[in-house]
């Protein structure tokens, strides 16, 4: 049965959304590393555990640009792979992203396993652990070669990545938690200033499929 996905507002989506507010009223200035649309139907980039929840082996690719002909305009392109291992209720697989804006550019690669334990009739827990590399490149530089004192060096590196994701689940409904970048170290710019793509971010997903299998239309609504 082919499952069609519509951004219809629910009243539990609504709580949900109600939820997330109050737990994330917390002060934060960081943004996410990479984003992109239709999350609900490519999650296993930023939560690896999805792999296991989709059970179907794929391989996806998707690519963004925005403000196309403006010099430094941002662009995104994100792969994802999945294998199964059913024997072992598993899943392996490469996830790769690379990411442009103005003088920043970053590529991550990730590979990765996942793990699914039957809790009950319906109802899986699923771990993920995953592992790669990041490179961070800024041409601090190029925006001002004249002013020594906020643009006078370049940063490079490459820094080894470890994460990690949980996700509840059953054939309705899924909720998971992520952090697929643990950083224990931040980058300072040359004005003094942390870089907030070298901090944590927490991810937070969810989603609900209504409706009877024999349905021809069901809605999935989900947050991120």
């Amino acid at each position: 049965m082919k499952a069609y996905y519509f951004p219809k507002v629910t009243s539990a989506t609504l709580a949900c959304l109600t939820a997330m507010l109050l737990l994330g009223s917390m002060t934060s200035n960081a943004q996410q590393f990479f984003s992109y649309t239709q999350y609900m139907n490519n999650l296993t980039p930023l939560n690896h555990t999805y792999s296991v929840v989709d059970g179907n082996s794929s391989v996806s690719g998707l690519y963004r640009k925005q403000w196309t002909g403006i010099d430094g305009a941002p662009s995104s392109f994100v792969f994802s792979s999945a294998l199964q291992l059913p024997a072992i209720g598993s899943a392996t697989g490469i996830t790769a992203m690379d990411d442009k804006f103005g003088i920043e550019h970053q590529t991550e690669v990730n590979a990765y396993f996942a793990k699914s334990v039957q809790l009950a009739t319906n109802n899986y827990l699923a771990l993920s652990l995953n592992a790669g590399f990041r490179n961070y490149r800024a041409d601090y530089s190029s925006l001002d070669p004249a002013d020594p004192m906020f643009f006078s060096a370049d940063i490079r590196r490459t820094d080894p990545n470890i994460g990690f994701g949980l996700m509840y689940y059953s054939n309705r409904y899924y909720i998971g938690l992520s952090v697929p970048e643990i950083n224990l170290r931040s980058v300072v710019n040359d004005a003094g200033k942390n870089n907030t793509r070298f901090r944590s971010q927490y991810y937070f997903s969810g989603a609900y499929l209504t409706g009877k299998e024999e349905d021809e239309i069901r809605v999935k609504p989900a947050i991120l």
